[in-house]
């Protein structure tokens, strides 16, 4: 639950700096809003390995 999380957390960090890149005209907020949906979608397209539950002892 953590991992969805922080991943929704870079989306909205990155919708709020487009929006306020866009109103007040500040290109590095811009920019920084697209290090965070960068960071979102790297976070969403990454594969996580499957975790196998380990065999019993024999």
């Amino acid at each position: 639950m953590r991992h969805h999380l922080v991943t929704l957390a870079a989306l909205f960090a990155a919708l709020i700096l487009y929006a306020l890149g866009l109103y007040s005209g500040a290109s590095i907020l811009f920019a920084a809003g697209g290090v965070s949906e960068l960071v979102f979608w790297a976070r969403v397209l990454r594969r996580r390995p499957c975790q196998q539950q380990a065999a019993p002892p024999a």
